[in-house]
Order: C-alpha cells, then sequence, then structure tokens
C-alpha cells in the first residue's frame, strides 16, 4: 500500500537530501520567505530530528532557520554547529552563553524578531520535528491565496515518551476549515510547530512586545494567538504534518495533568483581565465545557491504556479468531453465557 503524504517517515526522506543539496529549501541570491524559530535546551538526543525536518522541507521559495540554544550544557551545541556549517545558507545559530529562560528574558523578542528576514513565521521546537516535505510549501501557498487569513496550522502526531497519558485536542478537529477563538484559546488545538503565520501580524501588534516581557509564561503562545486572531482569520489543515513529542526535558512538558485545568481557568483569566472587550463571545460556561472535554480525553486515555495492553491483546486475539469459525447461534449462546457468568460474581 502506497504512503500517504501524512505517513512519509523522516528518514526515508531524507536519504534524497545531500550536504551538497539544499536547493530545495535555500535559493541563491534572494532573501528567505520563511523564517523558522528554533529554540533548544539539552536537547542532544532530539534536536537532529528537529534539524532534519528543517532540511526535508520542498518549497520553491528560500527559508532560513534561526536556531537559538539556550546555553545547553550537554552536545546541543556541537550538533546545531555541524549543521550550519553543512548548510550555512539555511542555519542561522543563535549560541547563548548565559540562559535566558533562568533570567526570564525573551528569547522571541530579543533574539528572533530582529534577526528574521522571512515574510513568514513558523515554529519548530528542539523536541518537536515536521514530517511532512511540503509542510511549509502548502501552507505559504495558502497564505498567499488568503490575504485576510493571518496564519494556519495542522494537525499534529503526539509521540509519547513520559509516563504522562496525553490525548491530542486536535483529534476534534474533522475537516479543514476556518477556527475561531473559542477553539484555539479555550480548547487549545494548535500546537507550536504546526503554525505558519504572517510575521507582520507579530510585528504590528503594538501591544505584544509588552505582553510578552510582562505576562505569565504561560500565556506566553496563546498570546501569539491573540494578535494573529486580531489581524485576520486562522485555518487548519486536518493533515498531520508534525511531532509533537511529550518528554520532562521538553519545553512544553506538563509535570502533573490534574494541574492543566487550573493553569488553563488561570491564563484564560489573564486574557480576560487584560483584553476583556475581545473575549466577550466567551463566557465562563465555555471552562466548564474546556472541563468536561479534558475529563472526558483522560478517561479515554484510561480505555486506551486498558485496550493495548498486552494482556488485553493476548485474550482477544484467540478469542476473535474462534468467534468467526462459530455458528451465529452458538455465538450469541457464548455471548450470553459469559453476561451471565460475570453477573454473578
Amino acid at each position: 500500500m502506497a504512503k500517504s503524504p501524512d505517513n512519509i517517515r523522516l528518514e526515508d526522506s531524507l536519504k534524497n537530501i545531500s550536504t551538497a543539496d539544499s536547493d530545495h529549501c535555500s535559493k541563491a541570491g534572494s532573501g528567505p520567505v520563511v523564517s523558522v524559530y528554533t529554540i533548544c535546551y539539552n536537547q542532544e538526543k532530539y534536536i537532529r530530528q528537529t534539524l532534519d525536518g528543517i532540511l526535508l522541507q520542498q518549497t520553491d521559495f528560500p527559508i532560513e532557520a534561526i536556531v537559538v540554544d539556550d546555553a545547553s550544557t550537554d552536545s546541543t551545541p556541537d550538533i546545531i554547529r555541524e549543521y550550519a556549517a553543512k548548510w550555512p545558507d539555511i542555519f542561522r545559530p543563535v549560541l547563548l552563553k548565559e540562559n535566558y529562560y533562568s533570567s526570564n528574558r525573551s528569547k522571541f523578542l530579543d533574539i528572533y524578531l530582529p534577526m528574521a528576514r522571512g515574510e513568514f513565521m513558523a515554529i519548530c521546537e528542539g523536541d518537536d520535528y515536521w514530517t511532512y516535505p511540503l509542510k511549509l510549501q502548502r501552507q505559504v501557498e495558502f497564505l498567499r491565496r488568503h490575504p485576510d487569513y493571518s496564519a494556519c496550522f495542522h494537525l499534529y502526531n503526539l509521540k509519547n515518551e513520559t509516563e504522562i497519558k496525553r490525548s491530542t485536542p486536535a483529534s476534534r478537529i474533522l475537516r479543514s476549515r476556518t477556527c475561531g477563538v473559542k477553539e484555539i484559546l479555550v480548547e487549545e488545538i494548535v500546537q507550536t510547530a504546526s503554525i505558519v503565520a504572517r510575521l507582520d501580524a507579530l510585528k504590528n501588534d503594538p501591544e505584544l512586545m509588552q505582553d510578552l516581557r510582562e505576562s505569565p509564561r504561560s500565556v506566553i503562545d496563546m498570546r501569539f494567538y491573540l494578535s494573529l486572531l486580531a489581524t485576520g482569520k486562522v485555518y487548519v489543515f486536518k493533515r498531520r504534518w508534525s511531532v509533537y513529542r511529550l518528554n520532562k526535558k521538553g519545553i512544553s512538558y506538563i509535570d502533573k495533568r490534574d494541574d492543566a485545568f487550573d493553569k488553563h481557568i488561570a491564563r484564560y483569566r489573564w486574557f480576560s483581565t487584560k483584553y476583556g472587550g475581545r473575549f466577550a463571545d466567551l463566557p465562563e460556561q465555555t471552562l466548564a465545557e474546556r472541563k468536561v472535554h479534558d475529563e472526558f480525553y483522560s478517561a479515554l486515555d484510561k480505555i486506551s491504556d486498558a485496550f493495548y495492553s498486552r494482556k488485553f491483546r493476548k485474550g482477544i486475539g484467540p478469542l476473535l479468531r474462534i468467534s468467526f469459525r462459530m455458528p451465529k447461534l452458538t455465538y450469541v449462546h457464548a455471548i450470553a453465557i459469559y453476561r451471565n457468568h460475570h453477573a454473578k460474581e
């Protein structure tokens, strides 16, 4: 069976890329159209996959990748230097000596925005990665055809490398379409590695710069989305073109799922206080709806764990094979006996 674009393995696609052939990413003599923002810290285990996903992109326009390492203490900076040496037209490394995160400084404001030369911004943090070679091409084409849209994003696959169980809210998207404030800010269906946005929508927001310096860290991503929603419409592709990795060293790692809803309420109330008029269509009942969604997907996670457990698979396989050979009436009778047996326990 042929692979669909969503299922192309990153390793397979990278076989066609050599260190001397990066023309699919960088077109000499012209400025970049997309400025990719990559931040990382102690992600030597994952950063190659992130950078390979950028190299994977096949575009008819040049791109640049501003890779900011926040003073890692492992081999992450060495890996970034290696890629920058091989593909200097694509990778622009910034290897910090002092950790910006611990000093509450903004890498986006102080480093990325002054360096970004593109018309569009894409984000891929150092533990996430892109899997579809035409991801940037398709998203830029859409935004050029639709000037009334400030951004577009797509669905993503979740790669869980922790004990934390978490279903992606993107599974609620059943078709490609325009998304509104409630879906993006309340249901949080967006993941940063899926976004391509007009940089002007961020640069021309007079309140953004101050907010990014003064707002709680937990609202930073949502503050970006607010700027995009204020300047245009936002579209979602029902395609899974990236992987969002859950790991304890990840940028977006959640230590306790039980805290997620409380943190979300705190974020929402921060927005409501500062931008009340812009949230008039989001009454408090939407928070109750979100809590129900979270509880539902948490319960679904538990069912999935049981369903895919080794013990369950070991028992269900023989049962299904036997059931297909049983006459219909015998099969119905067997189910009735099973139900009666368990009813007596």
